[in-house]
Formats: structure tokens, sequence, C-alpha cells
């Protein structure tokens, strides 16, 4: 059996205050568990969630430049 964690332990991982992650389960936009009264949440199923809410860059560093017309010499006033 998979060990759930508590609110605290969730915002704290995620730099959130306790308020808002009830929130966020007030209005379901991060998965969780009810054991009885109690929220709880499953490690696992967090982190897919992060991965969910993740973007990868639209460019690389060097394809910015290059579209940016940036050719590496100085700066132009």
């Amino acid at each position: 059996m998979k060990k759930l964690v508590n609110i605290q332990t969730v915002a704290e991982a995620l730099g959130l205050k306790p308020s808002s992650l009830y929130n966020m389960v007030s209005r379901r936009q991060i998965p969780f568990t009810k054991v009885g009264r109690l929220t709880k949440f499953d490690p696992d199923a967090i982190d897919a969630w992060i991965k969910q809410q993740s973007f990868s860059p639209l460019t690389t560093p060097t394809q910015r430049l290059r579209t940016c017309g940036n050719k590496g010499g100085g700066g132009g006033v």
C-alpha cells in the first residue's frame, strides 16, 4: 500500500501556502484523495501532475539568437 501525504507536506514541496492548496483541491485542480474528512495526496500522482503542468521551451537559446538577427557582434546603438 502506498503512503499518502498530508496537505502540509505537499504545500511545502510546492512552495505554496496550505490555504492555496486547499483552494486548488476545492476547484479540483490538483489530484487528491479523501480519507474520511482528511485530504491526502499520492506523491506519484503529484509528480505526474507537475510533469503535466510543465512547459518546454519553444526554442533553444541558439535558435533564438539566430531568429533575432543577432550575429554575435557587439551592441547595436
